[in-house]
């Protein structure tokens, strides 16, 4: 997973259509006119990607805000803050990607010939 944090690493190991899968930046188009093939095969036809997603999806920050969003659906931020009273960073990253999450789900509902997921 560390390569993903470097790009350059990543194209000298990965090949092209493996990049293109992962949504990389540096890659045209996959073909079909979908820009990305997505892990799922559920495919992608937004805005191209400017940013790895293996490098989004292993900073630090990411991963806390993940991770916190887990325990605040549960009812148990404080738990994961040691007791602790949230931080305002924390509070507004888990906000963030609560609403990725529901952008990301009203997507996979949406029938395929409306721009969504669904078959």
């Amino acid at each position: 997973m560390a390569l993903l944090n470097d790009c350059n690493a990543c194209m000298r190991t990965y090949s092209t259509s493996i990049r293109q899968q992962w949504a990389c930046g540096y890659e045209p188009a996959a073909g079909r006119g979908v820009v990305v093939e997505a892990w799922a095969g559920l495919g992608y036809k937004g805005a191209p990607p400017t940013t790895c997603p293996g490098y989004t999806t292993t900073l630090p920050e990411t991963i806390e805000a993940a991770r916190a969003w887990q325990w605040w659906g549960k009812g148990q931020l404080s738990e994961f803050c040691d007791r602790r009273p949230p931080t305002d960073a924390l509070k507004l990253s888990i906000e963030a990607f609560a609403n990725e999450v529901s952008v990301f789900e009203r997507w996979l509902m949406t029938p395929v010939d409306q721009g969504g997921g669904r078959e």
